[in-house]
């Protein structure tokens, strides 16, 4: 059975990172905070909107964040109906977004109580790059959660 992803951060980015996600035909879940433009327009290619960041962690294995910086990534995470919460034992966390190394560790070491691993995997290049799937990707985190996410990072 394929992962089930959650995407939260459907900017510039995000949106056709989500796509590509789509496009190899996974399901993808997401909920709207500030593009709801980008729900609608990528419902017709199956995404499922969902009310929070949270019930986007619940109903998926694999979540990945593509927002703008660490305070964004607290609301989406650590906030009121943040996905965090949602996460379940053996669900993987994707941090897509550059943070900080600290941020990132301290974030995966809150989560590794709950037994959800996290990956840092900032991305390289452009919105052009994002929608040809040509993003360089520069992946932390345990070899055998990197392997369990391929194929979904290669999308």
């Amino acid at each position: 059975m394929r992962q089930r992803v959650g995407f939260i951060g459907l900017g510039d980015m995000g949106k056709p990172m989500a796509r590509r996600v789509l496009g190899a035909g996974y399901q993808v879940t997401s909920s709207a905070r500030r593009r709801r433009d980008a729900i609608d327009a990528l419902k017709s290619f199956g995404l499922i909107e969902v009310e929070s960041p949270f019930v986007v962690a619940k109903q998926s294995d694999v979540v990945i964040t593509m927002v703008v910086d660490e305070a964004q990534s607290d609301v989406v995470l650590r906030g009121a109906g943040g996905a965090l919460a949602g996460l379940a034992a053996g669900s993987v966390l994707v941090i897509m977004s550059t943070l900080s190394p600290e941020y990132c560790q301290s974030l995966a070491a809150e989560a590794a109580d709950a037994r959800v691993a996290v990956l840092d995997c900032p991305v390289a290049g452009g919105r052009p790059r994002a929608e040809q799937g040509n993003l360089s990707l520069i992946c932390g985190g345990p070899a055998e959660i990197i392997e369990k996410c391929r194929p979904i990072l290669e999308a």
